[in-house]
């Protein structure tokens, strides 16, 4: 069933680091809702922002590119139910004084599950994409963290430019799998840079969602942490769709 659920990820997480060189220019609101309700296969599903995350406004023209260009890249395979950008960064970037959008989440459902109805299959759900992803992967990093540490210190030297390397699954809860991917980009100003995603796979209210958070970074303790506040992300979500 999920049999091809690594290579879709991997195409769809590499899509917003291209945002990263967008420069835009208006204001930003970042005391707006802190949760937004979308509508997943006829079912309400309310997504929670996380604290330290604003959502870009589609109605916003600066915002609005960069979910036209993020959409561009999911058409046909996932439909993107939430953007949000580290509160403090966004107005700078906007006025132009910030180069680049290093922290960033996404939400997105896979057109194929919208309809499909995983309620009471959370965990079986969620055991089954963990090992479809290392099988797909062939790289088994769960488990001690020095195995986890290994296997990303070895992707995050051999990651080439415009390339997206699957570092593994890093983490399985009952609630949810993690997996991570590094892409080295160059930036409008020249520099390259390593965007480091770790992803969850987790069923609310019967949907299977995945939730990306990304940010620049090449070290192990990056990734450790973004997996902290994804986990806690999910949590949130979980616990706000009870």
């Amino acid at each position: 069933m999920w049999g091809n659920v690594r290579v879709q990820t991997l195409l769809l997480a590499a899509v917003f680091a291209f945002v990263a060189g967008i420069a835009a220019f208006s204001s930003l609101n970042a005391q707006g809702a802190r949760s937004v309700k979308v509508s997943i296969g006829g079912r309400e599903v309310t997504l929670v922002l996380d604290p330290d995350q604003c959502q870009l406004d589609r109605n916003n023209p600066s915002d609005r590119r960069v979910y036209d260009l993020v959409e561009r890249g999911l058409v046909g395979q996932n439909e993107l139910l939430l953007a949000a950008a580290d509160c403090d960064q966004i107005p700078p970037w906007r006025s132009g004084s910030r180069p680049t959008l290093d922290d960033f989440t996404q939400v997105q459902v896979g057109l194929q599950y919208r309809t499909h109805d995983l309620t009471g299959r959370e965990t079986e759900s969620v055991k089954e994409i963990c090992a479809a992803l290392n099988k797909g992967g062939e790289a088994l990093v769960t488990g001690p963290m020095n195995a986890v540490r290994e296997r990303f210190n070895k992707t995050s030297d051999s990651v080439k430019l415009n390339e997206s390397q699957f570092v593994g699954v890093v983490r399985e809860d009952p609630e949810a799998c993690y997996a991570s991917i590094l892409q080295r980009v160059r930036t409008d100003q020249g520099k390259d840079k390593i965007i480091l995603c770790v992803y969850a796979h987790v069923v609310v209210r019967g949907r299977l969602l995945y939730m990306y958070r990304y940010t620049e970074g090449d070290n192990f303790a990056s990734m450790v942490r973004i997996t902290d506040l994804l986990r806690k992300s999910v949590q949130a979500n979980l616990d706000a769709n009870q």
